[in-house]
C-alpha cells in the first residue's frame, strides 16, 4: 500500500467534512420537524425547543471562553516563537506586538462586556423594582390620580 499524498489527505478530509455537515443538517431538520409535530399536537409547547446544555453553556460562558482561547493562541504563538533559534527581525517583532495587542484587546473587550452586562442587568432589575413598587402603591392606597 502506497503512502497517502497530501492531495489524497485533503480529499478525504473534504469528504469527511461534507459528510459530517450533511449529517448535522439532517439531524437538525428532524429535530425541527419533531418540534413542529409536537406544536401541532399541543400549541402550548411553542415552536422554539428548549436550549440544550451546550447552548446554555455557550450563552453563559461563551465570551469568556473565546477570550481565553484567543489569548491562549496568541500567547502560545509567542512562546513557540520565543523558543525558536532564528534571528529577531522587524517582522517578528511586529508579529509579537500584534499578538500581545490582541490579547490586551480581548481582555479589555471582555471587561467592557462584563461591565455593560452588569449595567443592563441593573437597569432590568430597576424596572422590575419600579413595577413591584407601583403594584405595592396601588395595593396600599392607589395612585393619587384615581382618588378624584
Amino acid at each position: 500500500m502506497a503512502a497517502m499524498t497530501a492531495n489524497v489527505v485533503i480529499t478525504l478530509v473534504g469528504i469527511m467534512i461534507a459528510s459530517a455537515t450533511a449529517l448535522a443538517v439532517a439531524y437538525l431538520h428532524r429535530k425541527q420537524m419533531r418540534q413542529i409535530e409536537l406544536y401541532r399536537a399541543d400549541p402550548s409547547v411553542g415552536l422554539i425547543p428548549p436550549s440544550t446544555a451546550f447552548t446554555k453553556f455557550l450563552k453563559s460562558k461563551g465570551v469568556l471562553l473565546m477570550t481565553v482561547i484567543g489569548c491562549g493562541v496568541s500567547l502560545g504563538g509567542i512562546i513557540v516563537w520565543g523558543f525558536g533559534t532564528g534571528p529577531i527581525t522587524r517582522g517578528s517583532l511586529v508579529w509579537v506586538e500584534l499578538n500581545v495587542g490582541e490579547c490586551v484587546f480581548l481582555i479589555l473587550m471582555y471587561t467592557v462586556y462584563t461591565i455593560s452586562s452588569a449595567f443592563l442587568g441593573a437597569f432590568r432589575d430597576q424596572s422590575e423594582i419600579n413595577k413591584s413598587f407601583g403594584q405595592l402603591i396601588n395595593l396600599i392606597g392607589g395612585s393619587p390620580e384615581k382618588k378624584k
